[in-house]
């Protein structure tokens, strides 16, 4: 069963003809959330192209987030986007099937949604003003 949540119209009432029944989060809403901090993952796959190695990942997307040259990094920035990937964004991203993370092998390879997500990604920027 879907689970639902009523949105009302200001001046209407539980009963009024205007009830607004809606999902309270709809499908598009939860990609949204798993994309939100991991969109710098995807970019580097979708422009690459290719499987990449994790450690190769973690500098990019550190060096991305900090806005900085990957020479620049320090240890402590590298550990902490290491971990973020290790133990948050990169089991999302290989839930839903945008990314592949081989544990054994240490790689990250594009999954089977990663080009229809790059694509939605590369839409919603060109709508956002600079």
């Amino acid at each position: 069963m879907t689970e639902r949540s009523a949105v009302f119209d200001a001046e209407a009432g539980p009963d009024s003809p205007n009830l607004d029944v809606r999902r309270s989060h709809p499908p598009i809403d939860r990609v949204f959330d798993v994309l939100a901090a991991r969109r710098q993952v995807v970019d580097c796959l979708a422009r690459r192209g290719e499987t990449v190695a994790f450690e190769s990942l973690v500098t990019s997307v550190a060096a991305t987030r900090m806005d900085i040259e990957p020479v620049a990094l320090s240890e402590a920035d590298r550990e902490s986007t290491r971990h973020a990937l290790h133990h948050s964004h990169l089991p999302k991203l290989v839930d839903k099937g945008i990314v592949e993370f081989d544990r054994e092998t240490e790689t990250v390879a594009p999954g089977p949604r990663l080009g229809i997500v790059a694509a939605s990604l590369e839409a919603v920027e060109e709508l956002t003003p600079q």
